[in-house]
């Protein structure tokens, strides 16, 4: 996650201008504009990339974003936003529906059609930007599921994505965080797809389970307590349904593909420089093994070495100096 953007880092007579050029190279231009009385605007967005989308974390008070026509037909957008709610309330009003958006909410944005978003107290939204062309199911498909966002079974289960996708990103490899990614488009186009009179609308949310049990897995790589019935759970599924699943999916079954997952997160911060100070009870606690023999002989049995000797190995190439 990076820091974008922060209007308590600029002066007061350059705010304006500088949110204005913040929102038109984070989302879209708008005209933007000062809401309330005796409310001074303010702003700070964090930015950060999960696959092919972009994740947007924007605080605001104060702030009115409207978007017209005239815009758009200078300059379209090549993405579309889901946000969630996190704290305080906004209203929004695009294609004739207006609505006030209460935290846990989920709001989809059209940027290529007018609207207008405000933000009159302080509030907190999760925004994830989504390429056009990365869902690929048509203009009209995507309008309709912005209408009817907040109606869509999948609601939820995207809501709750798009909340915990960023910890994850930051808490998993770059590689893990990449297949993050690429399931949370998948969960989007379902999302979308839903909204449609298609036939295969009906079988959207059913034919995403491996896709969302994915996600949910690697959010909760870390909690201990992840077993196949609390994924089920999570999922209203059966365990039996959710085996069936996952073993058209991975070889070897979900909890094979589970502990996987969680030995090449602790094989990671075993080498890593920043983590020397942790130990590997620690580490191996804090990628849900409760056992330290148990992680021990997993581990070893993963890469061929115990995990002390990954950590000697590491630290001795961190010191070998560079030819020259």
């Amino acid at each position: 996650m990076a820091l974008a953007f922060d209007t308590d880092l600029i002066g007061t007579a350059d705010r304006m201008d500088a949110i204005v050029a913040a929102f038109a190279e984070a989302s879209a231009p708008a005209f933007v504009t000062r809401e309330g009385t005796g409310t001074d605007p303010r702003v700070r967005m964090d930015v950060w990339h999960t696959g092919p989308a972009e994740l947007f974390r924007g605080q605001m008070a104060g702030i009115r974003l409207r978007r017209t026509a005239t815009q758009i037909s200078r300059e379209s957008s090549p993405m579309f936003a889901l946000a969630v709610q996190q704290a305080g309330y906004a209203r929004h009003e695009q294609h004739g529906r207006q609505r006030v958006i209460a935290p846990g909410d989920l709001l989809a944005t059209d940027l290529n059609s007018p609207y207008d978003y405000v933000f009159t107290d302080a509030g907190v939204a999760q925004a994830l930007h989504v390429p056009l062309d990365s869902v690929d199911l048509g203009y009209g498909l995507l309008r309709r599921a912005c209408v009817t966002a907040a109606e869509n079974p999948l609601r939820g289960v995207l809501a709750q994505h798009i909340n915990e996708v960023s910890p994850a990103s930051r808490a998993v490899g770059p590689l893990v965080a990449d297949q993050l990614g690429t399931a949370t488009i998948e969960l989007v186009r379902a999302f979308v797809l839903t909204a449609s009179d298609r036939p295969q609308a009906r079988d959207a949310l059913a034919g995403t389970l491996g896709v969302r049990v994915h996600g949910y897995v690697r959010q909760h790589l870390r909690d201990p307590t992840l077993t196949p019935q609390s994924i089920a759970r999570a999922h209203s599924v059966s365990v039996r349904q959710l085996y069936k699943v996952t073993a058209e999916l991975h070889d070897g079954g979900l909890a094979h593909w589970i502990t996987t997952q969680r030995l090449a997160g602790a094989h990671h911060e075993l080498a890593d420089p920043n983590c020397r100070h942790r130990s590997i009870a620690m580490i191996a606690r804090s990628w849900g093994f409760v056992s330290a023999p148990h992680f021990s002989r997993r581990f070893r049995r993963a890469y061929g070495m115990t995990p002390r000797e990954w950590r000697e190995l590491s630290d001795t190439v961190e010191r070998e100096p560079g030819p020259g």
